[in-house]
């Protein structure tokens, strides 16, 4: 699909940009404004890529930086679950690193770190609900550790 810059819209999560030919990124407005081209393929998005991408977040509950790290390292084909594996893996580094500097401040610091906790899981299965979709979910404060 064809837009050109300007174009009034409600919602787009890709388009094929009509003057560079590439996938580009969109920000949510009524009007159409390209960001950075994204490394997703013109093509629809599998249900196996689908698939792969709810289990990585899903798993991200339970193993926090193993599943981001094995999907960086070895599923590396698929565009879209490279995506959400470096997004799950930037989620669980931030998680990590907000849990041992909150471990660390007796009393107030340990029930922030539950609060953190229950903002680990509602993430996470919003990201996975968004991964069935096919769309791409962005945590909210995740550091971009792994560009």
């Amino acid at each position: 699909m064809s837009v050109e810059f300007g174009t009034s819209i409600e919602r787009i999560d890709f388009v094929h940009c009509a003057r560079c030919g590439k996938v580009a990124d969109l920000v949510w407005s009524s009007k159409l404004l390209l960001m950075q081209p994204s490394f997703l393929p013109q093509t629809a998005i599998s249900q196996h890529s689908k698939n792969v991408s709810l289990l990585v977040y899903l798993f991200t509950l339970f193993f926090s930086v193993i599943p981001g790290l094995v999907v960086y390292v070895f599923l590396r084909d698929d565009a879209f679950v490279l995506s959400t594996g470096k997004e799950a893996l930037n989620w669980s580094i931030t998680m990590l690193l907000c849990s041992f500097v909150l471990s660390l401040i007796p009393f107030v610091g340990w029930l922030l770190a539950g609060l953190l906790y229950c903002i680990h899981v509602v993430c996470c299965i919003l990201g996975a609900i968004n991964a069935r979709k096919g769309w791409l979910y962005r945590f909210p404060f995740a550091l971009r550790l792994i560009a």
